[in-house]
Order: structure tokens, then sequence, then C-alpha cells
């Protein structure tokens, strides 16, 4: 590739000035000789330099250029999804060519706290940057966003204006499922209604409950009461009997004595009557025992007027009006009692008073219904009217102070009240045996109760109670109801109650087993703006010692500070939903939702805990970990995404797409949203377009292939190798080390000892060959043997040839030990009839060494002509020029040039 150096151009007045100032041109631009000039755009485009900031050129990296600083865009179609943990950003595909195109995105954004002003882009920081159109940053769970976006180019220019408009593109990650899990489970755990829901319903056996007791334990009680009730009553009944009967021996010594006139003053007096003190004294005793006894035994009020009327005749009543002055007073303090009583039922240290009160009761009015049916007054009507019949008689007999009638009337009268009350006395004693025969008969335990008690506290409180209660118990067997409603007003609060409770337990083969149910409704409300409701129906089980508690509850709450809220539970094992019995044909039989618990195993299958969906719809599910067989979604959005096997139609990858054993540089592989790529190793069946690369250390760019030190077509400098493919040609290993190999587009070749022009080769040096056919002329420097060489020539000769006036030819360096023949001609036609000479004109480096006139214009004409000359050391310029004054003829002109040892 070396050419004749030149110190500068040639002067304005040296002949053929324009013809070697194209020459040299041609050289400058590589379409002649190896001297082609390196441009400044062939500097940059091979990255050995780039502008300088001040002009001219310095040293660049490959393929660095003048930015441009015009801003890109404001992106589109930005939107952001938010998982748990992360935010998906995504926008469209940028298109732009400001800056050289796009270069990445860069994310903005700021946390928005509920309640506070909304920010603006001036309030941001840059989050993150990426290329591609999607991408993911990581965040934590349940935090607000606003975000921003802007382009950046491949020069560095941002957008002028940021996507997500005046307060950003506003986002917010998925909850903390485990966490708010682990929240709801202490709320509810710690919850009242979780509390009221597992609490036990004690109907049966709490000491202090509904009932007071439990039912067989109530039934010894009652046993126990029943059997002192009946002591009482035969107790009070004895003694009332025995009253009785000394007023009735009184009635007889009053009736023996007889009626007589006091002679001493005049009065009637009935002698027996003052022999009777001894026995009216023992009857008041008698009766302030009785009394006594009904102070403390509030049950045989209802009895005494009933036995009295059974003993005692009307007219006895005269005489025993202190016994019903006691009676009345008695009463009036049972009925005191009694009230009290009422007003205190709802006590519990008062429950066993109640049953015992609430038995006796039921025994005294079954007392009462039956003397009531057996003794009444109408046995007396008539003895009444014959009493007084007789008493008119007496009263007359005593008018006329007939002693002796009297007597005997009134022996006749109170012997008629004798016999009745002696009947008397042996129908009651037939009631008390026939009732302590029927108690003693009973063998099982059932009672009702029904209380209404009101309260009212003068401007403080007013309350209202009502209470049912059933139960019946057989042996062990036991069941029972209790129903309470309480409605209650201070002056500052408010509430109403209802409660209501089913009980049974039987004791069998498995041992005792109870169920229970007990449903609750209260509300209550005061002046702090505290509002409280509630609403529970609970269900107990009790078997083989195990007890189990459940059911569903709705509270609602409220307070000035909470405001109101409602809470609904459900304490169960399963919990299902299904259609309704009898729904018309065609109603899918599909149990959409089913809750369990606890674990349980169904026809040998064991059901996890869990919420199980049979169809399920949702718009908003946040997940944790889940597991699909099939999962069939329109879109789905993913931070990361691990799979053994992936099928994928049409793709588009926002980010860089690697595999696992990705290492850069070494193994795996990976594809970059910017067009990058690495890969350990690739097969191409097709066709490969590309207009920059590396391969094995070759170079790709938009001048060709390069390798080692070559950046384009230009000799990289001396110490460097390689070589170059391109479109201007082949370079390989480097001339300034002064081993090369240069194949030109045009198609010559250069190489140390070689020149390949045009069709014509020149050998520098020696040439050795065992055999071979040239059909030219051979010229060498040096030749081993002559023998086969005409006239000694050492060298192949160069010929150029042109239709027109004007041809050259380069002719390799060579020395004065060698001659350089040049043989020339040219013709030219016929122009006109001037008789004005042609000229064929002969130039070595420039300058004329011969001109020799081959016709006139008149006339056609041609010649072949030759000149020789001595070689200095370089490379020679031949110009064949063919002239005629002003005028260029039609000519064609030859040269040749053969170099000959001397």
């Amino acid at each position: 590739m070396a050419t004749t150096p030149r110190k500068d151009l040639p002067g304005t007045n040296a002949p053929n000035w324009s013809q070697r100032v194209t020459e040299e041109l041609r050289v400058l631009m590589g379409r002649a000789g190896n001297g082609r000039a390196l441009t400044a755009k062939d500097l940059m485009d091979s990255g050995i330099a780039k502008p300088g900031a001040g002009g001219g050129l310095v040293p660049g990296g490959a393929g660095e250029r003048q930015p441009d600083l015009t801003p890109p865009p404001t992106p589109t179609g930005f939107v952001a999804n938010a998982a748990i943990s992360n935010i998906v950003i995504e926008h469209d595909a940028p298109t732009y060519r400001q800056g050289h195109g796009h270069g990445m995105t860069v994310v903005y954004g700021v946390i928005h706290e509920s309640g506070s002003e909304l920010p603006t882009f001036d309030q941001t920081v840059e989050l993150m940057r990426f290329m591609g159109t999607v991408a993911s940053y990581s965040t934590n769970p349940a935090t607000k966003w606003r975000l921003w976006i802007k382009w950046l180019t491949a020069d560095g220019v941002l957008s002028a204006a940021p996507a997500g408009g005046i307060n950003g593109l506003a986002v917010e990650t998925g909850q903390d499922v485990d966490r708010l899990l682990n929240a709801l489970q202490g709320k509810i755990t710690e919850s009242q209604l979780y509390e009221h829901l597992g609490s036990r319903i004690d109907l049966l056996d709490k000491e202090d409950g509904p009932l007071g007791r439990s039912l067989v334990t109530a039934a010894q009680q009652q046993d126990a009461l029943n059997q002192s009730v009946r002591g009482n009553i035969n107790q009070m009944a004895e003694g009332l009997l025995e009253a009785a009967l000394a007023a009735d021996k009184a009635l007889e010594r009053i009736t023996d004595a007889g009626v007589y006139v006091d002679p001493a003053t005049g009065q009637v007096k009935i002698y027996g009557l003052e022999q009777t003190n001894e026995h009216v004294t023992t009857l008041q005793v008698l009766l302030d025992a009785v009394q006594g006894q009904l102070v403390l035994k509030a049950t045989t009020a209802y009895v005494d007027g009933a036995i009295a009327d059974a003993t005692l005749s009307p007219a006895d009543l005269i005489l025993y009006e202190g016994l019903d002055a006691r009676i009345v007073e008695v009463t009036q303090q049972l009925d005191s009692i009694n009230g009290q009583l009422s007003q205190k039922a709802s006590a519990l240290e008062l429950q066993g008073a109640m049953v015992r009160l609430t038995a006796a009761e039921s025994n005294l009015d079954a007392l009462n219904g039956q003397i009531a049916l057996r003794v009444t007054r109408a046995e007396y009507e008539a003895d009444k009217g014959l009493l007084n019949e007789r008493m008119n008689s007496a009263e007359i007999q005593l008018s006329a102070i007939d002693a002796p009638a009297i007597t005997a009337t009134v022996i006749a009268v109170k012997k008629a009240e004798r016999d009745a009350q002696k009947s008397a006395e042996a129908l009651l004693r037939d009631i008390l045996s026939g009732e302590q025969t029927r108690n003693a008969a009973d063998t099982a335990l059932a009672f009702a109760r029904t209380e209404l008690t009101a309260k009212v506290e003068e401007g403080l409180s007013a309350e209202a109670t009502a209470r049912t209660e059933l139960a019946a118990t057989v042996d062990e067997q036991a069941a029972a109801l209790s129903q309470e409603s309480k409605v209650r007003a201070t002056d500052i609060a408010a509430e109403a109650f209802a409660r209501e409770q089913l009980a049974a337990r039987v004791d069998g083969d498995l041992g005792e087993v109870s169920a229970a149910i007990a449903e609750e409704k209260s509300v209550r409300t005061d002046q702090t703006g505290y509002l409280g409701a509630l609403y529970s129906l609970r269900m107990q089980l009790s078997q083989g010692g195990q007890l189990v508690v459940g059911g569903v509850a709705i509270s609602g709450t409220s307070s000035e500070e909470s405001g109101p809220r409602i809470d609904y539970g459900v304490m169960a094992n399963s919990f299902w939903i299904a259609a309704p019995a009898g729904s018309p044909v065609g109603v899918s039989n599909v149990k959409p939702f089913t809750v369990q618990t606890t674990e349980q195993t169904i026809n040998g299958v064991v059901v996890p805990a869990g919420v199980y969906m049979d169809a399920a719809y949702i718009n908003n599910v946040t997940v944790l970990f889940g597991r699909f067989g099939t999962l069939l979604a329109d879109k789905i959005q993913a931070t990361a995404i691990s799979a053994s096997q992936l099928t994928a139609g049409n793709g588009v990858i926002g980010g860089t797409l690697k595999s696992s054993n990705y290492v850069a540089g070494s193994s795996g592989w990976t594809m970059r949203p910017d067009g990058m790529a690495e890969f350990s190793g690739v097969i191409v069946r097709g066709t490969i377009y590309s207009t920059a690369g590396t391969i094995g250390g070759i170079t790709i760019n938009g001048n060709g292939l390069n390798a080692g030190g070559f950046w384009g077509y230009a000799w990289p400098p001396a110490g460097q190798s390689g070589f170059h493919i391109g479109p201007n040609g082949i370079l390989l290993g480097n001339a300034n080390n002064g081993r090369y190999v240069e194949i030109q587009s045009s198609g010559n070749i250069y190489a140390p000892g070689l020149r390949i022009e045009n069709g014509n080769a020149t050998f520098f040096g020696n040439l050795s060959g065992a055999s071979g056919t040239f059909s030219g002329t051979i010229t060498a420097q040096k030749v081993i043997t002559t023998g086969n060489l005409e006239d000694n020539a050492a060298a192949v000769p160069l010929f150029a040839q042109s239709a027109s006036t004007y041809t050259a030819l380069w002719v390799p360096a060579f020395d004065g030990a060698m001659t350089c023949v040049v043989h020339y001609g040219g013709s030219f036609n016929f122009m006109n009839f001037r008789d004005e000479a042609v000229y064929l004109t002969l130039y070595v480096d420039g300058v004329a060494v011969q001109s020799i006139v081959i016709g006139s214009l008149n006339y056609p004409g041609n010649g072949a002509f030759a000149f020789a000359f001595s070689g200095n050391g370089a490379g020679r310029s031949i110009e064949l020029r063919l002239s005629a004054g002003g005028q260029t003829p039609s000519a064609n002109v030859f040269v040749q040039a053969t170099l000959h040892k001397r």
C-alpha cells in the first residue's frame, strides 16, 4: 500500500496542472494508488475520534456522536397496578427520535397519607429507572403512592412534563393478609361477642342460675319441702281442731248449766259460763299458738276460714270474735309478707323460699278446692233456719222468765249443733288424711311459675320484670324452660332485655348427655352517646365429659369516639349455604359456600379447616398464597413468575429476560428490552441482519467487520493488527508494521512486494516458481535465470487505455538499475478542414518528455511511439494526452510501460 509521498501540490504554472491535481485527488479519494486520505467522518464513524468542544477532533470511543438535547415527549399510556409488595408500572412503547431515541423510563413518587393534602410533582423523589415498557417497583404492603414518569433519551434528556397529571397517578398496594389475619384473630378472640358466644348455658346445673339448682336436686328439695308443708298443715289443722273441740266443750258446759235470774241483781245469767273460764282460757292459749304458727307459715292463711267454717257454726262466732280479730290480723301480716316476698322474688337468695311457697300454695289451693267441695255452708243452712227459730223461741221464753223452757230449748239447739260439729270434724280429718295420701303417692316433679314485678324509685328509676319458668323431671331425666323479660329506665340510661332458655338432660347408656339452647336480646343506651344492641342464639351440647358451646350472634355498639358499628359472629364447626328445599326445577344444586372451622373426616375423606367455594365471582381479591389447578386469565401482572413449562402465543417483554443460571460473560443468556442480548451459543438457520455487533472478538459496525485494532477502513497504529472487511475493501495485518494485505473494492490488491492494479500485477523482490505460463510480458526487478525471458525483461508490462484524449498509468517504484520502456500511441477522427496539427504528448511525473505530431484536423491520423527512462527508486506517473490547440478531437489513446533490467 506504499505510495509516492508528495510534499505539496504542483504550482498553478506547472505543465498539465489540472491533470496533476486531478490525479492527486483521485489518489486521495482512493480511486487510484494506495494513498487514500482519511476524512473526519471516517475517523468519527470508526470511533477513533469525536468532535471537540472547541471544534476539530478529539480522541473518542466507538459510535460516539454529537448529542441531541431535544427533550422527548411526555410518556403516554401510563398505568400502575399494585400487588401486595410490588407496583407494576406500564406505558406505551416509545417511538420518538429526539435525543437519538429512547434510553429508559424514570419513575418518581411520594407516599400519600390518608386525609393529607394531595402531593404535586415537586414533592417527589426518584424511585427507579427501567428499560422497556413494563417494570415492577418493590414497596411495603398497604401503602398509598402518587406516581409520575418521564422518558429519558439516549442522550440523557428528560421529558419536559411528566405523565401523571398534577397530583400523580394514585395506587395502593394490597394489604398484608397474614398481618390482617393475626389482627382479626386477636380482635375476635378478645371481643365480648366471642366471649358471649362461647359462654356456658347454665340453666340445668348452675347454682345461681335461672332455676336455682338442677332438676334432680330441686326434686329432692321439693319433696322435703312438701313433707314440711304437710307437717305444717297437719300441725295447724290439729291445733285448730283442738281449739274447736275446746270451744265445743265450752258450749256444752254453757248449754248444760242453764239460764237463770240472779235474785240479787235481777239479771238473767248462764250459770255454766261462770264455770268455763278455765276452758276459755285454754282456748285462748291454743288460739295464740295457732296465731304464731300462722305468722310463721304464710301458707296456712288460705285454710283458716275454711277450717273455721267447717267446725264452727254462725251462732258460735258471737262467742269468738277475738278469734276473728286475730285471724284478720294474721291475714294482714301474711299479706305484708307476701308483698315483701313478691318484691324480692328476683333475688337469688330467696329462690328456695319461692320454690317452697309456690309448692305450698299449690297444695293449699288444691286443699281449699277440696274443702270447698266437701264442706260448704249449705250444710248449715237448714240448721241455721232452725237455730234462728229456736233462738227466737228462747228469747220469748227468756222474756217470760221461763227458765226450764229456755233451758230445754237451748239444750235441743246445742245438741243439734254438736252433732253437726262432730260431722264436720270427721269430714276435716278425712280431707287431711286424703291429702296426705295423695302427696305420698307422688313419684315425679313438675311445676310452673310466672312472676310479674314492678318497682319505681321516684325520680330515679323504673323497672318491670316478667318471668316464666317450667320444669319437669322423672327420675334422672329432666327438661326445663325459662323466659325472662326486663325493662329498666333511669335518669341517664334505658335498657331492655329478653332471654329464653331450653334445656334437656338424660342419664342413659352413654352416660349423662345434655342439650341447651339460649336466645337473648338486649338493647341499651345512655346520655354519654353509648349504644348497645345484642341478639344471640347459642347452643350447648355435653356428652362423655366434653362440653361444646356455639351459635350465632349480632352485636351493635356506638360511642362518641368510635361511632356506630355492627358485628356478626358464628361459632360452629361448619357453616354452609344452599338453595331452599322445594326450589323450582332447574335451580343449580351448587353449594356455593362452605366454611370448616375444624378438620373433619367425611366418608373417609379428611377435610381440612378452611373456606370452600363451589362457584365464586370475585371483583377484587388479595391472596397471600394460592394454588390453582387451571388458571384462565385475560391479563396477568406479576413481579416474578416461576414455571417449569411456559407456553405462549404473542408476547411483549417490558423488562430483561434471562435464564436462571445467567452470569454476565460466563453462562446462561439474557435479553434486554433495549435489544441487547447475550447467549452462550446460538445456531441461526436463517438470515441475520445487523448494523453492529461483536462475534468472537469481531466487531460489526456501519463500516463492516473489524477485529483487533481495526475500527474502519484504515490501518491501526503500529504494533496492532487484525482485519477489516467492509464496503471499501479488505485490510489484513497492518501496513504500519510492514506486513499487510489490502484488497480494494475496485479490485486492486496490495501487499509487500505485490501490486495488482487494473488487472496488472507487479512483484517486488524475488519471484520463484517451479513452472508457469505467461501470455504477456514479465518485468522483474531481479531475475534468477533469464533463459526464458525476452530482452532480459523482469516485469510484466503495465497497460492503460482510454477512449478519449487522456489516459494515465502508475508504475511501481524501481531503481536506477532498471529501465522503463513506454510504448504509447493513439488515433483521432476527422473534425474539419482546418490544417491544425494534432499532438500526442507523453508525461512522466507530470513533465512532458515527448510530443509528436500525428496529423492534422482536416485528416484522420494515428501513430505509435516508444520512450524509455531510468528508475529513481520511486513509483512513476505516466500520462498520455492528445491535443489540437483549442480543439478536442474524438480520439483513442493507449500507453504501456515495461520495466527492464539493464
